[in-house]
């Protein structure tokens, strides 16, 4: 029940004039891996049998990587996932290498996680 509450905390601040930071100790900007796609699913499945979450195996057979990218703004990341979530790799990878906020990658991960988590559980 505290992470359902958390995770919609979390959606809800996205969406409204609060800005989101990665400095708080509150907020895990750090919770999946992008080093490598095997490293990135690991750290999905770890996250997801931590917090006892469905299994993410459906949402990672079908994660790549794609380099032609361009993001302006965490809107249009979060968009991007919500739209087709196995692009959340390759905003991560995006994020990292174009010394973009990290926040733009945590909110991803929450459109992420919500493809296939029900939060309503």
């Amino acid at each position: 029940m505290l992470l359902c509450a958390f995770l919609t905390s979390c959606s809800q601040i996205s969406n409204s004039d609060i800005t989101l930071s990665c400095k708080s100790s509150e907020i895990n900007c750090y919770r999946f891996s992008y080093d490598t796609i095997d490293k990135f699913k690991s750290s999905v499945y770890e996250y997801s049998k931590e917090w006892d979450l469905l299994s993410p195996e459906n949402a990672l057979s079908t994660i790549y990587l794609d380099t032609d990218l361009t993001i302006e703004n965490s809107g249009d990341a979060v968009k991007l996932i919500e739209s087709n979530p196995k692009m959340i790799f390759s905003i991560g990878k995006y994020v990292e290498s174009h010394n973009k906020p990290r926040e733009w990658i945590f909110l991803s991960e929450q459109a992420f996680i919500r493809s296939w988590n029900s939060l309503k559980r």
